[in-house]
């Protein structure tokens, strides 16, 4: 797992009570997806990615090659981060499909997760 420094989420707290409209932490490279909560009020999401290796070498709009990608939307109006996976980041290393998966961003639970 990856954590965010200490003096990052202090920096982000004090810069929220000025009027920062945080959202979160995203990052990436795991084989997993995580969600780690530094405070109660900051959540940091780890996004999978996925060895092209153990996917299947077909991805969408370029056939034969293996290019995994995440699209990330935040819903401000929803208070949602929705990431939606293509290429070969939509299958695990056991070849479990991942197709999207969403989370409250304010409280940080996972709302759905399509497979």
């Amino acid at each position: 797992m990856s954590y965010v420094p200490t003096a990052i989420v202090e920096a982000v707290a004090a810069e929220k009570t000025r009027g920062l409209n945080f959202i979160g932490y995203i990052s990436g490279h795991k084989h997993e997806d995580f969600l780690h909560k530094p405070t109660s009020d900051q959540i940091d999401v780890n996004i999978t990615t996925a060895n092209p290796f153990y996917g299947t070498g077909n991805d969408i709009g370029n056939e034969g090659t293996e290019n995994p990608f995440n699209i990330i939307v935040v819903d401000t109006r929803n208070t949602m981060l929705k990431i939606i996976r293509g290429g070969d980041a939509n299958y695990d290393i056991r070849m479990r499909p991942r197709k999207a998966i969403s989370f409250n961003y304010s409280t940080g639970d996972m709302i759905a997760e399509v497979k």
